[in-house]
């Protein structure tokens, strides 16, 4: 979030509570699934990666993440 001081514990817990879910459902290769009807799905060798919002898109949303709940998670 770039301005947390714009929101509430609430919504906070929310935005983190969406990160982690993000973070349950990346693969063992470190890629995202292309849709939500692949979450679980074994692409094997991750045939379809999305350059643009996939792994690599990933990478800011959760430097931003680390950097506003300070939870290494994120940076894993």
């Amino acid at each position: 979030c770039s301005f947390p001081n714009l929101l509430d514990a609430e919504a906070m817990r929310d935005i983190e509570a969406s990160l982690d879910w993000l973070l349950s459902i990346q693969t063992v290769s470190g890629n995202f699934p292309a849709a939500t009807d692949e979450i679980g799905y074994d692409r094997g060798e991750d045939e379809l990666v999305h350059w643009c919002h996939g792994a690599t898109g990933a990478v800011p949303l959760m430097i931003v993440a680390y950097l506003n709940f300070r939870n290494e998670k994120f940076l894993e």
